[in-house]
């Protein structure tokens, strides 16, 4: 397992810290890529490269602002549910690009720069039923990329957390590991476009 150097940012706004997020992902994910997802599930390791390691990222990454004792939890730990993999500091960075690599397209890492764009679309992801599912993830993605191109404006942020809400109900009753990439993003594009409709 090879060390990354982290890219960390002086700058507080939403915009700098999403991209800094973007750059270290891929960093740690390229330094990391030869990671099982059994070895990448392992609390005592992320906890103690937040720990030790990479603590100094870890504090100016989410401690810079007054930290409560739920964002030290959340941070600098991994705890026995799969939720926690997405909070602690680095395993989000990892998990976050070993979902959305795709090794069909030039830029491999186009969707782990829609998921890292928007901070409130990360956190919606992590609570999203079958937060796991490779398929779903790339195919609400794939979704939310080309919505966006095709309308510059759209709210984007918003309109995920509104699609979210469906997605998940549709999730209580559909078994996605049945559905394709392609057909997940027909799904949610057809979502999104519903909904920008009815604004």
């Amino acid at each position: 397992m090879d060390r990354f150097q982290p890219f960390i940012t002086e700058s507080n706004s939403d915009a700098e810290l999403n991209n800094a997020d973007y750059t270290n992902a891929i960093k740690i994910y390229n330094a990391m890529k030869n990671l099982t997802p059994l070895s990448a599930s392992n609390k005592n390791m992320w906890t103690y490269l937040s720990h030790c390691t990479y603590e100094e990222y870890v504090r100016n990454r989410w401690l810079s602002k007054a930290p409560t004792q739920k964002t030290i939890a959340q941070r600098y730990f991994v705890n026995n549910t799969k939720e926690s993999l997405f909070l602690n500091a680095l395993s989000r960075l990892w998990w976050g690009a070993k979902i959305t690599y795709d090794e069909n397209n030039a830029n491999h890492f186009h969707l782990t720069k829609v998921l890292f764009s928007v901070q409130r679309t990360f956190q919606e992801l992590e609570h999203t039923k079958n937060s796991m599912n490779i398929e779903r993830t790339r195919g609400v993605l794939q979704a939310l990329e080309n919505f966006k191109e095709e309308n510059p404006r759209a709210a984007i942020s918003e309109m995920f957390r509104e699609c979210n809400k469906k997605l998940n109900r549709m999730a209580a009753i559909t078994n996605f590991n049945e559905l394709t990439s392609d057909e997940i993003q027909e799904i949610t594009y057809n979502y999104l476009a519903d909904y920008s409709r009815k604004k």
